[in-house]
């Protein structure tokens, strides 16, 4: 706090019940047990006030044996980045430490700017009960991610995937009301479960105009969560610390960029000028009087009033920046697109922003001794399992997974699986029918296992020339790798067959045409050949094939792009 005056930084220890009166309990210091702390920055407040009043609420858990959450409010600065406004540790998160971290915010950035703030959150635990008791009546928003990932747990499926989020991204309640509808139609279930989550948390039809912000999730959150993983599994000083020099690098890099660039709308706000600007070639605009349009795109119509700044389809007011239909009218009449773009998206205001500078901290040999007792860390708590380094996959993650390659445990797997087939019992882990593995080598999903054709004799006699159905028997053990010119291609039903794994030639008493002279049997050119010398004894024959399943190449391709769950279901 010396270093940067006027920031915020609050501890709640706790203390042992017979260490309640004053006097023992500065005589027996080593008695307070750190519990909570919560910092807020001067910079982040300065910052904040420059601002749109958007704050995205979260809390991730600590990778350390003494366990706890990080709890922390992300805003969104005017490039549509995270600003981070505030952060604390405490215990669990529960209503008791929401309010708690609600009420030093509150504090913080003012109690009557804190109503008008438009908060987003993860349904996280306690904390609804935490906004009425704080704050009650400000605007809340659902993340709609999260809510998916709870919706698809008891209504799976593309279709019901694509109306739910067709209904949270309509801007007008009769294009929601008209999806509704179209799920109801769907699934009558689907619809009772979303009809009965109030759509003013959820879907762009219901937001207000206040906070500017459009959006659905709560990505900036996340964002922030992603950027201090490594910090987490720090102990609680050297985490605060790691945070607070990420916060100090963060606004110094911004500050340099802004100073550097020369254009008058931030770099992310023109890119979705760009796009919508592309879009709006479709529509045709009709001047009606003064700045007010009727734009037309087929059946679509929709009504445009450049001078106060509104469309019909209510987008450009949710995020004060100009929709399809504004941008189609302002090239109609051949003017520029920055009047018409708030002034929280320009680069005079994000100069403001992070003009505020994170001074340097000495390290904790140079911090001055105060008098107060030492806060004791809190108690060690031995896991009864391993220590948990990544949090658990929701609902929703495996599908912005990447599908493009076999993961090292899917492709062990795999092969496990190929060899278990070829041997029959044999003990997982055994590496002696596979000379590389055992060597360290791996075998990959890809590869097929070549048969091997295997010849044993049992009797001695002359040798015997194949007939004709004992031909084709070996033809079918062994298929060629390139199908002939000339053929057809072979049904799909019959490249997933399996061949027999062991066929035995029946036996032949006819006497061969000479004993003297070696004798070879010639066989199509899409089978193998088997040639014998009349000099060496001969009887008759079993022909055994080794080697995994065969597998087609198109199975295989379909088998590198889905979990090793997932491979039954081809």
């Amino acid at each position: 706090m010396r270093a940067n005056p006027g920031s915020s930084v609050r501890i709640q220890v706790q203390r042992f019940p017979e260490q309640v009166n004053a006097a023992e309990s500065l005589s027996m210091s080593s008695h307070c047990i750190f519990q909570r702390i919560y910092i807020c920055l001067k910079a982040c407040k300065q910052s904040f006030s420059h601002c749109r009043s958007f704050i995205g609420l979260d809390g991730c858990f600590l990778k350390t044996p003494q366990g706890g959450h990080l709890l922390t409010a992300i805003g969104w600065d005017p490039n549509d980045q995270m600003l981070p406004l505030a952060y604390a540790v405490v215990e669990a998160e529960t209503k008791d430490s929401w309010s708690w971290f609600l009420h030093h915010l509150a504090s913080d950035i003012g109690i009557e700017k804190m109503g008008k703030t438009t908060f987003m959150s993860d349904q996280q635990k306690g904390l609804l009960p935490a906004y009425d008791e704080v704050i009650p009546g400000v605007e809340n928003r659902f993340c709609v991610r999260h809510l998916y990932s709870n919706f698809r747990k008891r209504f799976p499926g593309l279709q019901l995937k694509q109306l739910m989020w067709r209904c949270g991204k309509a801007t007008h309640w009769r294009d929601w009301e008209r999806n509704m509808a179209e799920l109801k139609a769907v699934n009558q279930e689907a619809y009772r479960y979303l009809n009965a989550i109030p759509p003013k948390y959820w879907s762009r039809s219901r937001f207000t105009y206040n906070s500017k912000v459009d959006t659905l999730v709560n990505n900036m959150s996340e964002s922030f969560n992603a950027a201090i993983v490594d910090a987490r599994e720090k102990p609680i000083l050297t985490m605060l610390e790691d945070i607070r020099v990420k916060l100090m690098t963060r606004w110094a890099e911004n500050r340099d960029l802004a100073q550097k660039y020369a254009g008058t709308i931030l770099p992310r706000i023109r890119i979705k000028l760009e796009r919508r600007s592309r879009s709006a070639g479709e529509w045709r605009p009709y001047w009606s009087a003064a700045q007010k349009y009727e734009v037309v795109s087929g059946l679509d119509k929709f009504t445009v009033d450049l001078g106060s700044f509104e469309c019909s389809c209510r987008r450009w007011q949710l995020s004060s920046i100009p929709c399809v239909h504004a941008i189609s009218c302002i090239k109609f009449k051949g003017f520029g697109l920055e009047p018409y773009v708030a002034d929280c998206y320009k680069i005079e205001t994000y100069l403001k922003c992070y003009e505020a500078v994170i001074h340097p901290l000495n390290g904790p040999d140079l911090w001055e001794i105060t008098s107060h007792p030492d806060v004791m860390p809190p108690p060690y708590r031995r896991p009864s399992h391993r220590p948990v380094k990544k949090r658990k996959q929701s609902a929703g993650d495996e599908e912005q997974s990447s599908r493009t390659h076999l993961s090292r445990r899917g492709g062990e797997t795999k092969a496990q699986n190929s060899k278990d087939v070829s041997k029959g019992k044999q003990s997982r882990g055994s590496n002696k029918s596979n000379p590389l593995a055992a060597k360290g080598g791996k075998k990959t999903a890809s590869t097929q296992p070549t048969p091997k054709l295997t010849v044993k004799r049992k009797v001695t006699s002359a040798t015997q020339p194949l007939t004709s159905a004992q031909s084709n028997t070996v033809a079918q053990l062994k298929r060629p790798r390139g199908r002939p010119k000339g053929t057809t291609k072979p049904t799909s039903s019959a490249q997933h067959d399996p061949p027999p794994k062991t066929t035995a030639i029946p036996k032949t008493s006819a006497p061969s045409a000479s004993s003297s002279q070696p004798t070879t049997t010639t066989l199509p050119a899409s089978q193998p050949s088997i040639a014998t010398a009349s000099s060496q004894p001969t009887g008759h024959f079993s022909v055994s094939l080794t080697g995994g399943p065969h597998v087609s190449p198109r199975k295989l391709k379909l088998m590198a792009k889905l979990p090793p769950r997932k491979w039954g279901l081809l």
